[in-house]
Formats: structure tokens, sequence, C-alpha cells
């Protein structure tokens, strides 16, 4: 195997030497992958195997495969050295994010199995979705390890192939299924982008779902969907949904039986009584209103948004009183008897 130079760079942006042409191996393991040089040994093993895995769980090959390259336009990309292959390069364009969210689920999925060993585009501040790359630095132990165990059958890619494991869940359909009782027919097929490019939501006849991989992320590192009321989306809409200050939702709604619906964003909350406007609360006024009991409290419900006092202060009324913000605490005012 014999290394080089280009474009004053020894290394790839993950640690690998450059190689020339005769230090790979052609892919040819699942279709449209006899296209691929592959840097030979560890990096193949592990790239073949993911290759495969992505064949057979995430979606079929159905492009050419991009692998090792002679030159490219970033100077220390990791074709350049064989440690990275492109998969279906024309339905994910490079700086666009156009993966479905199911998809991505399963992706994400191979990734955990895969233990760190691959590294996908995707996660890089511009987005490169058909990518994916050797996670570890040339001579890692980890690297070394993990292609033995492929070898020895882990996985069940070389070898006797194990029992695929369960698909991953579609999140806005899981959440679909919780609020099957209220939310109504779904609008149109499938899932549509966000205005973020990230995000993804679905319209149903009494409400929406929206998700997106970094929010309400739990313990099993899956990102959960949540589901919004009209009662509350009106709301929300007015703030410009997730563009604005509220951004996605967190938390379900809660119903007040007879009264109204609440619910959680990540800048705020909405409350919204039933025939009447909705409003939201946040920052340093919701955490005082809380510490007042909230809509059961003295205060009651809102009855406006926060807004300019004057004098640098910003205040919020309620049913019952008003909170003022200023630079050293929020001050409580009761203006009518409960």
């Amino acid at each position: 195997m014999s290394f080089r130079t280009i474009y004053d760079h020894t290394y790839s942006e993950n640690g690998w030497r450059m190689v020339d042409r005769d230090g790979c191996v052609v892919a040819n393991t699942v279709p449209f992958s006899n296209t691929a040089p592959i840097r030979a040994g560890i990096a193949a093993t592990i790239l073949n195997a993911w290759l495969i895995w992505y064949h057979r769980h995430v979606e079929p090959t159905g492009s050419p495969v991009w692998g090792w390259s002679a030159t490219n336009d970033v100077k220390n990309s990791n074709h350049l050295s064989g440690t990275a292959v492109d998969i279906n390069a024309p339905k994910y364009p490079w700086g666009l994010r156009t993966m479905p969210a199911a998809r991505i689920a399963k992706v994400r999925e191979g990734l955990r199995l895969f233990e760190g060993t691959i590294y996908w585009g995707a996660d890089w501040g511009r987005a490169d979705e058909m990518h994916y790359q050797i996670g570890y630095r040339e001579g890692d132990a980890r690297l070394a390890n993990f292609a033995d165990r492929l070898n020895r059958g882990h996985l069940g890619i070389y070898g006797q192939p194990a029992a695929p494991p369960p698909p991953p869940t579609n999140e806005i359909n899981r959440e679909a299924a919780a609020a099957a009782a209220w939310i109504g027919e779904r609008l149109f097929d499938g899932e549509r982008p966000c205005k973020d490019g990230v995000g993804r939501y679905a319209d149903f006849t009494g409400g929406s779902i929206y998700w997106h991989p970094a929010v309400n992320v739990g313990p099993d590192k899956i990102a959960r969907a949540i589901a919004v009321p009209k009662n509350i989306y009106e709301t929300w809409a007015g703030e410009s949904w997730e563009q604005g200050t509220l951004g996605y939702p967190v938390r379900r709604h809660a119903v007040i039986e007879g009264v109204g619906d609440i619910q959680g964003f990540q800048g705020g909350t909405i409350y919204r009584r039933y025939g009447q406007p909705g409003f939201f609360v946040h920052g340093a006024i919701e955490k005082r209103w809380h510490e007042l009991g909230r809509e059961t409290g003295a205060f009651g419900w809102l009855t406006s948004n926060e807004r300019d006092a004057g004098g640098g202060t910003r205040e919020q009324t309620f049913q019952h009183g008003i909170l003022r913000w200023h630079p050293s605490g929020v001050d409580a005012q009761l203006t009518q008897e409960n």
C-alpha cells in the first residue's frame, strides 16, 4: 500500500493517511457498490459491513456508491484516504436534509449497532446525508476489535445472517396512534419538512404532529414526536410555529376538563381557555406565576402575552392580576378578588 500527500495534506479529516488507488479494494458487496474503491484492511471490513447493513435495513442501494477519489474539492476529504462512502447520492444532495424521519431512525439504529466506527455526514453543520466514513482515527484499537467481531459473525453480516432487528418505529406514526382518540384523519401521506429543513410534521383534521431529531430525546436516544391539538395549534401558528419564540413542542397537551388546554414548548407554555384566545408565558414571569399556583392560583389564567411596559420592564396580565418583570425580579399585583 502506498501513501501520498495531496493538497499539502498527508491525513484526511478523520485521521487516516492519504492513500493511492493501489491501497484500495473494490467494495462490490451490494448493488452498485462495484464503483467504490475502499481502503483495504480494517476500513474495508467495516465500510463493506455498513453497506450491507444499510442495503438490508435502511433502503436498497439504487445508484453508484462513491468511495476513494484521486482528487476532491474538500482538501482533507476522507474519500482521499479511501475511508468514506457516499450512498444513494442523487437522493441526498450535499447541504440539504431530505431524508424522511423513518429512514433517519433506521440509520441511527445502524450507527448505534456499529458503536461509533461509522460517522454520518448528516451530523455535520452542513448536512451530507449520503456520506458515511470511518469514525475513529487510524490505529484506534476499537476499529480492529469491531472488525474482528464482524468477521466472527457479529450482527450477522459476514457468515450466517442473524435474525433481522425489529424495524424502528416512525415517531410521527407512533404519536398519531397514541392520539387516535382525538387527532382525526391524516390530511396527506407521509410527512413534510419544517421550514428549518430538519424537523418533520404531519397534519390531521384535529391537530398536527411535529418531530425534530434533537428535540424530546429520551434516555434511549430516540427523539419523540409530539401532537399539538387545534385549540393550541392556532395560538402557536400566531407565533410563527416552530420558527418563532416558542420553538417545537416538548410536552403533550394537558386538558383541564371543561376549561381549556395547556401545552409546553421549547420557549414557553401555551394556555388556552375554550372559547377564548390563547396566550403563552415564559421565562421569569412563568417561573413566578408557577410559584403563585399557575392557573389554579390567585392570578388565574393568562389574558395576554408578555408585553413591553416601558422603562426597561415587561408585564403580563392574568384574570386577577398583573406580573411585572424588571431586572431585579418579578412583582405580583392582584387586581381582582377571586
